[in-house]
């Protein structure tokens, strides 16, 4: 797996997971990235706060995905193959990473900043669930630019949008 797409699908999971707690109708009925949630996590996990947050967002995240779209051989943001999920366990783990990823989420805007950093430029639309591609694609670059772009196209227009890869 490369480092460069391990960096870029945890920016994405942060940014997305923070934004779905905060979307308009929330996506997920969670406040892992809220305030107050620091304050709380601190004593239980005083060295990997942010590893906390990021694990408790994907598993709400998850659920609500699995949910609209279902399990075995589908993957998406909040579910990868093994592999992924743990080279992205690495990097919220990692003390400086941690601190980068930490500016990602510091408020809505920088959230909204990585998503459009991370998106493929032109119209994303959907809502709902999106087949994004085939299993082969979930090492494309190109398709997670897609992914980024659906989901903040969903964000700012207040739809849940769930993109995901399975074989057709």
């Amino acid at each position: 797996m490369s480092e460069p797409l391990a960096q870029t699908l945890t920016e994405l999971r942060v940014a997305v997971g923070m934004l779905g707690e905060r979307a308009s109708t929330p996506w997920w009925k969670t406040s892992f990235f809220g305030s107050s949630s620091q304050a709380f996590l601190a004593p239980t996990f005083p060295r990997t706060v942010l590893a906390a947050q990021f694990h408790g967002v994907r598993e709400a995240a998850s659920r609500v995905h699995d949910g609209a779209i279902g399990t075995g051989h589908v993957y998406h943001l909040f579910r990868l193959p093994e592999d992924l999920e743990q080279a992205l366990h690495r990097q919220v783990c990692e003390p400086d990473r941690a601190s980068e990823l930490t500016g990602t989420i510091k408020d809505e805007e920088s959230a909204v900043a990585t998503l459009e950093q991370h998106s493929k430029t032109g119209p994303a639309n959907g809502q709902g669930p999106v087949r994004v591609g085939g299993l082969a694609d979930i090492r494309s670059s190109d398709a997670w630019r897609r992914v980024a772009g659906l989901y903040l196209v969903g964000y700012k227009d207040g739809r849940l949008v769930l993109p995901y890869f399975a074989e057709s």
